[in-house]
């Protein structure tokens, strides 16, 4: 990889990230008329200018961000997602078990040959427009 490949991502990076610091900051300024942000302004100051002349000097910056977010994304697989699908999924398959209902038929009926489905033939007419 050249490094003028490698400046690249770092030069995104840096413009993109300075560039929400800078809208955190003048914020309040633009919509309210407070003063602005300084604890915003000054890292979107050091970032913008860090990715206009020297996108090499993020590097850091950039590696403690992408942790960062590999830590956000770990944490939203495996806790937000397991919250959502036992807090969810699983009360209310026990609430329709009780109730006796089976959407799936998985029920083992020995008097039965097969478990197949027959539906109708459909016509051809059906095939012609799929989606």
């Amino acid at each position: 990889m050249t490094q003028a490949d490698q400046r690249k991502p770092l030069r995104s990076f840096g413009l993109l990230v300075g560039a929400i610091f800078g809208v955190i900051s003048i914020w309040p300024w633009v919509f309210h008329g407070e003063h602005i942000r300084i604890w915003a302004f000054v890292p979107a100051g050091i970032l913008v200018a860090f990715a206009l002349l020297f996108p090499t000097g993020l590097k850091p910056i950039f590696k403690l961000w992408m942790a960062l977010g590999r830590g956000l994304g770990w944490f939203n697989t495996r806790v937000i997602l397991a919250l959502g699908f036992y807090g969810m999924f699983t009360p209310i398959g026990m609430v329709m078990g009780l109730l006796g209902k089976d959407p799936m038929t998985r029920k083992f009926d020995p008097n039965e040959t097969t478990y197949r489905v027959r539906r109708p033939l459909r016509s051809k007419q059906t095939m012609r427009q799929q989606f």
